[in-house]
């Protein structure tokens, strides 16, 4: 994440998220790790597809989320 961490709480940048990709918020999970980083669970492939859109910058009023997809390799 670029931009002020307190600029925005996990559950609006899930409503965000879920208004922005037309998903039901309840559809995923985030979790803040540290100030500028989170892990968003999708549930499925296609959702995680949408909005991963080739690890393309997301820009949210004042922060750019940079995603990537989690791997444990």
């Amino acid at each position: 994440m670029v931009g002020d961490p307190t600029a925005v709480s996990v559950d609006g940048l899930v409503a965000e998220l879920a208004r922005r990709y037309d998903l039901p918020a309840s559809s995923m999970m985030m979790h803040r790790l540290s100030p500028n980083e989170f892990l968003l669970v999708l549930s499925n492939e296609d959702d995680d597809v949408r909005v991963y859109n080739e690890e393309r910058p997301i820009q949210i009023s004042q922060i750019t989320l940079h995603c990537r997809r989690w791997s444990r390799f």
